[in-house]
């Protein structure tokens, strides 16, 4: 622990310095980038008040697990908590566009966060066994998308009451200005969590379970995400 900012350079400041031992200066709260709650450290601190009362100050803070920064605003943390969990066992390019609609959500982009979403399900759709493209080279349309993922059991019965909400939320995404709402968003994120889970988390658990090597799709072709 004592190491823990020894990698940390300050311009001059006449801001006196505080040892680790310090109670003041930590600050419990969930890191905005390894996730689960952790404290974080106060690293520095612009204030005319008491550090234990954040409106108007500016708290620079440092998670002491993954040892990244955030700052904390008149009492917000910057950047957001990100929110609903990463999804095991996603190929590398799922996983990098499931953190995107996470980082959306927590920047607010709810319409960039739909629309990952909306593309998430068409790569899905294709990677289980749908054409790309059809003979005139259009890609399959939302319908068609839902068609495959019934018939590879990943859109189970408990999940269709979501599909017209789903539909309706990513065609106001993709073909007007109308606004999104972070409501609306954060259902659509969910419905593809789980689509996630169902699709790589479940078969990759009890591959993990089994002791079994990881399996590719037999033949499948997937679509940039």
């Amino acid at each position: 622990m004592a190491n823990l900012n020894a990698d940390i350079r300050t311009v001059q400041s006449p801001v006196n310095q505080y040892g680790l031992d310090d109670s003041t200066f930590w600050l419990a709260a969930t890191c905005p980038h390894c996730g689960p709650s952790s404290f974080l450290m106060v690293a520095a601190t612009v204030s005319s008040g008491s550090p234990q009362k954040p409106n108007g100050h500016v708290q620079y803070l440092r998670c002491v697990a993954c040892r990244r920064g955030a700052v904390m605003n008149n009492g917000v943390l910057s950047p957001g908590t990100t929110p609903l969990p990463a999804v095991d066992g996603c190929p590398d390019d799922v996983d990098v566009a499931w953190t995107e609609v996470r980082s959306d959500l927590s920047a607010g982009a709810a319409t960039s966060a739909v629309m990952m979403c909306r593309k998430l399900l068409f790569h899905i759709a294709v990677e289980q066994g749908l054409a790309p493209e059809n003979d005139k080279g259009r890609a399959p349309t939302f319908e068609q998308c839902l068609a495959q993922l019934r018939e590879k059991g990943l859109l189970t019965p408990p999940l269709e009451p979501w599909v017209q909400h789903i539909k309706d939320v990513g065609n106001k995404a993709n073909h007007d200005l109308s606004v999104i709402t972070p409501e609306d968003a954060l259902r659509v994120a969910t419905f593809t969590r789980q689509l996630l889970v169902t699709t790589y988390e479940m078969p990759f658990r009890m591959r993990e379970a089994l002791g079994e090597p990881e399996e590719p799709l037999d033949g499948a072709t997937t679509i940039s995400v």
